[in-house]
């Protein structure tokens, strides 16, 4: 959703939304809401950046991230260490994807939080 509208001409704008990944342990049924922002300029250096370009990058390193994180992950794995590696791993993905994009700790006050499928580790 649209956070901060771009008023003027050249890079401005800001999309954001808020994400929570559920981290399950399918043995034991712990589980950790892993959550984030993740904010996209609605134009940045390179020119403007589509709404539909946006959500598919976003998409796209998200998944990348999630193979990456939770491929090498073990049963002992601490579920709050995977979140924070996902968080870490996604960050410099989402970064070099969309030039002026940045993963937040915490979700912008406009958005609404999506809810993302399991992960088994």
């Amino acid at each position: 959703m649209t956070v901060v509208e771009k008023t003027e001409e050249g890079p401005g704008g800001w999309r954001a939304a808020c994400v929570h990944v559920r981290i399950s342990r399918s043995n034991t049924g712990e589980s950790f809401d892993c959550k984030f922002g993740l904010e996209v300029p609605i134009e940045n250096g390179e020119g403007p950046v589509s709404l539909p370009l946006a959500q598919r990058i976003a998409a796209e390193r998200t998944n990348e991230t999630a193979r990456i994180v939770f491929e090498s992950a073990t049963p002992a794995s601490p579920l709050g260490f995977l979140c924070e590696k996902f968080k870490n791993t996604l960050r410099p993905l989402l970064e070099a994807s969309i030039g002026g994009s940045r993963l937040m700790t915490r979700c912008h006050e406009k958005t609404i939080p999506v809810q993302l499928g399991e992960v088994v580790p």
